[in-house]
C-alpha cells in the first residue's frame, strides 16, 4: 500500500507499507534522489522520518488484528532550517 505526502511539507512524495505479519508491519521511504529507508514496527511501537528543514512524518503502529494493521501517521516538528 503506498501513502501519498505532501511534498511541500513533508519532503518525501509517499511512503510504502511493504509488508504486514501477525506482530510486525514494515514500511519504506524511497529518498527523491535515490536510496531509501526501511522500518519494521511491532504494535505500540513507533518511528519518524523527515529531511532537513521539512515536518516530519511520525509513524505509529497502532495494532495489527487479523492480518490488517492500524497505523496512524501524524506531522512531527520540522527540523532546523537550511
Amino acid at each position: 500500500m503506498t501513502i501519498r505526502l505532501d511534498t511541500t511539507k513533508f519532503y518525501y512524495p509517499e511512503m510504502t507499507v511493504v509488508a504486514v505479519g501477525s506482530d510486525t508491519l514494515t514500511y519504506r521511504v524511497d529518498y527523491p534522489h535515490g536510496g531509501g529507508a526501511q522500518q519494521i514496527l511491532s504494535p505500540g511501537g513507533g518511528s519518524a522520518f523527515g529531511f532537513r528543514s521539512h515536518t516530519t512524518v511520525e509513524v505509529k503502529l497502532v495494532s495489527i488484528t487479523d492480518g490488517t494493521a492500524l497505523l496512524a501517521l501524524s506531522p512531527g516538528t520540522p527540523g532546523p532550517p537550511d
